[in-house]
């Protein structure tokens, strides 16, 4: 009997669930407010040109160009130049060691890997009506089409990841990129609009003005979300609330509370019985 050599197959990333997936045109004066989510989204610019934050960059994407946001990345878009882009936007669970690849860049997309993501809008179609899921019966054989669709793509970019990612770009771009790692790196603290400003070496307006341009929100908002972000980590290593509260520079454990459903929508004890189930 032939003996038959199999070649085992391992995994390198795989995309296992959609939040959306979608078409959509934008007029000129589009501007997105940030948002930070615990799952992947890729945005792809059909046409025209548009600006992003991506944590603590900014840049500009034109047509043809793509970009990943990895979970709990705050993220923000705009239209740039006077035009009025295309995008093609997808929200995913995905995991696997190359995934990590598709951090901090933007890939410009050939011509073939671009019918891909086409593909799978169309497929995607069958499942979505814009942003919204459709209410009726899903369609798993168009869902499965939209997961090989994007995989293939995803293994594209991961190939092309030697491609130097676009720098960030108007004078404002330094200031907040110093801005947003210096709230990153002081999370658990306590600060004000002002001591960040004197980190930054630049006056209060300043930074206000540069914070809103970009991440179309105030610094105590930003810095907010930052330590939400910290505090469902903790909450997922099996910290109590107060010592959460405590580690985060919360006045009382009461007021952690507040701000954590004022951010996430519940408590953050409800959050903890979610990770649970």
């Amino acid at each position: 009997m032939p003996k038959f050599e199999r070649l085992q197959i391992q995994p390198n990333l795989w995309v296992h669930s959609f939040i959306s997936f979608f078409e959509n045109s934008y007029s000129q004066e589009y501007s997105f407010a940030g948002e930070m989510h615990p799952f992947w989204e890729l945005v792809y610019v059909v046409e025209g040109s548009i600006g992003v934050t991506a944590g603590e960059r900014v840049m500009e994407l034109g047509a043809h160009q793509v970009i990943f946001h990895k979970p709990m990345e705050f993220h923000r878009i705009w239209s740039k130049h006077g035009t009025a882009p295309r995008l093609i936007i997808t929200a995913f669970e995905a995991d696997g060691t190359d995934m990590k690849l598709l951090e901090h860049s933007i890939f410009q997309v050939p011509f073939q890997q671009q019918q891909l993501l086409e593909a799978a809008v169309k497929e995607a179609e069958k499942n979505y009506d814009g942003f919204q899921k459709r209410a009726e019966t899903q369609d798993w054989r168009a869902a499965q089409m939209m997961r090989l669709y994007l995989e293939l793509f995803l293994q594209y970019c991961v190939r092309a990841r030697r491609q130097k990612p676009a720098r960030s770009w108007a004078a404002g771009a330094a200031l907040y990129r110093s801005a947003a790692a210096y709230l990153k790196a002081h999370v658990r603290e306590r600060l004000t609009v002002k001591e960040v400003a004197l980190q930054c070496h630049t006056s209060l307006s300043n930074l206000k003005k540069v914070f809103h341009q970009y991440t179309g929100e105030g610094v105590i908002r930003y810095f907010n979300r930052l330590k939400i972000a910290e505090a469902e980590r903790l909450i997922k290593q099996g910290y109590l609330m107060q010592e959460i509260s405590d580690m985060l520079s919360y006045t009382t454990q009461n007021y952690f509370t507040i701000a954590f459903k004022r951010e996430k929508g519940i408590t953050p004890t409800e959050y903890k019985r979610m990770q649970e189930i």
